[in-house]
């Protein structure tokens, strides 16, 4: 948008310079983290991108399947991260930000298959 101002008294009127004003959003993601069925102590690697008005940051963030609140993953900022010696069924999402806010991912469920007993 591009903007001027007019000035006006009894003794006449100025106009600025002309001001462009840039309207920018929060990124999109468009390659967003997939579930999976993990086996015991299985690495898994999650992907997740954004496009957006840079610069572009990548958070990844868990919880168990039981909690409400996410949790932070310490040094994750990339696009790929990889989880190593999964025990239980976990949730992650990544959460692609720039100076206009952040777009969290669908969630990404790693599940353990349940074994029946006999």
């Amino acid at each position: 948008y591009m903007y001027r101002c007019r000035v006006s008294n009894e003794a006449g009127s100025v106009v600025s310079n002309r001001a462009t004003v840039y309207v920018y959003g929060p990124p999109t993601i468009t390659t967003t983290p997939t579930s999976q069925l993990i086996t015991v102590s299985m690495n898994v690697t999650l992907n997740c991108e954004g496009t957006g008005r840079g610069p572009i940051t990548y958070h990844w963030e868990t919880r168990n399947n039981s909690e409400v609140q996410w949790m932070s993953i310490i040094s994750s900022n990339t696009r790929r991260l990889v989880v190593r010696n999964l025990q239980e069924s976990q949730q992650y999402r990544c959460v692609v930000s720039n100076e206009a806010g952040g777009t969290p991912s669908d969630v990404a469920v790693l599940s353990r298959p349940v074994i029946p007993d006999i």
